[in-house]
């Protein structure tokens, strides 16, 4: 059976009627200590009774209890501080930070957000006044300080100094620390999605270190430009029925590290600095279960169906569809026409001809069997009389334009 204590704080309590043999739990339902009482030789022990530490008394066989006093310590429950710990940029999960609360150390690694990794500090009579201040790594500075509950804070969190005052209450005051690498060794990153399949999705990242994201980037799209930290940047394709990642690829080039197609990691090199020197990161799906190597899926991007190519002279593969940027007869600057031999380039229709004396047939260039070749010249001087032997010196006519004075 269960039995409560009666009474009020600073008054006497009672425990009764406990039959022989039986065992009961034993409570105040208050926020305070009790006493621990004595029955005859028999320690009868009462803890914290605030619901936390409900416990059993078993009585001797043939015995029972009756109208047993019991003295309240008017003491309030003492309040837990946790001191948590969330990796912000350019901090790696798992570092470990030190603290010190009211000059008493404590050592918080480094968890991903939004709650970070929690360490229990100790515990303090509730009302106490205590300063939390963290203490290293050097080289990392405070982005943000929280407090919960919210009243618990005392005055404004000091980022400068790493530190923060907290009233302790009952139950847990929790303050959580947010940090990132020291301004100054920031770059940015980009990151593109090029893919096999010619479809629409996109795909999800996160970056370490600092566990960053994840960022979502559509394919044949690219990503904002991202704050990260300077130096080595791994970059973490989450799995996605679209694809597996086929290759990797940077620009600048030099910037791309090592690639872990099976990891689905990329990682590269970010300088410090502005939008202006960002580093680029470029990365190629193939459809899941394909085989075939980095080589066969270059070659694949490099090949686009057919129709996307026809009249097209240039074109851009790193494009879901292949996007010409120099169309067969165009003009644009810079875009040279190649022709396959013996095909020649005509400057004027900016298009691939057979070479003079030659034509296209079946999609190769043979002899020409026109009874016209090679006689334009003689058509314009044989056609048409003369009236004087001044004619004789006139110019051939243009067999293509009129001939005034001429049949």
């Amino acid at each position: 059976d269960a039995y409560s204590l009666t009474g009020t704080p600073l008054a006497p309590a009672f425990i009764t009627d406990l039959p022989a043999g039986n065992s009961g739990i034993a409570f105040d339902g208050t926020n305070y200590y009790v006493a621990r009482p004595y029955y005859s030789t028999n320690q009868i022990a009462v803890y914290n009774a605030s619901g936390a530490y409900q416990y059993a008394i078993t009585l001797p066989g043939a015995h029972e209890i009756e109208d047993l006093s019991v003295d309240y310590n008017n003491v309030l429950n003492p309040g837990t501080l946790k001191i948590c710990k969330v990796a912000g940029l350019g901090v790696t999960a798992g570092m470990q930070f030190t603290f010190t609360a009211n000059g008493n150390p404590v050592s918080v690694p480094a968890g991903p957000a939004p709650g970070g990794t929690c360490v229990i500090a100790g515990s303090f009579a509730q009302s106490t006044t205590v300063t939390v201040q963290e203490t290293g790594p050097q080289g990392y500075s405070v982005s943000d300080i929280a407090v919960a509950p919210l009243g618990n804070i005392v005055g404004s969190p000091d980022l400068a100094n790493r530190k923060v005052k907290l009233t302790i209450g009952a139950g847990v005051t929790e303050t959580t620390f947010t940090n990132e690498k020291t301004k100054g060794e920031t770059g940015y990153l980009e990151i593109c999605k090029q893919e096999l399949i010619r479809s629409n999705g996109s795909f999800t990242f996160t970056l370490n270190p600092g566990n960053q994201g994840p960022y979502t980037v559509p394919i044949g799209g690219c990503s904002p430009a991202i704050k990260v930290s300077a130096g080595q940047v791994t970059i973490q394709e989450s799995p996605s029925p679209l694809g597996i990642m086929a290759s990797c690829s940077t620009i600048p080039a030099p910037r791309q590290g090592a690639c872990n197609l099976a990891a689905q990691t990329s990682t590269v090199s970010v300088v410090a600095g502005g939008i202006q020197s960002q580093t680029i990161a470029i990365i190629t799906n193939r459809p899941t279960g394909r085989g075939g190597n980095e080589e066969t899926v270059r070659q694949d991007i490099a090949r686009p169906p057919l129709k996307e190519i026809q009249d097209c002279a240039k074109y851009d593969v790193t494009k879901v569809r292949p996007q010409c940027l120099c169309p067969q007869g165009g003009t644009d600057t810079g875009c040279a026409l190649h022709c396959d031999a013996p095909m020649v380039a005509d400057a004027k229709t900016h298009r691939c001809v057979c070479p003079e004396g030659t034509e296209l047939k079946k999609g190769k260039c043979v002899k020409s069997t026109s009874i016209l070749d090679g006689i334009h010249v003689g058509i314009g001087i044989g056609v048409g009389g003369s009236k004087g032997g001044a004619d004789r010196d006139a110019k051939p006519c243009d067999p293509n334009a009129a001939c005034p004075g001429r049949d």
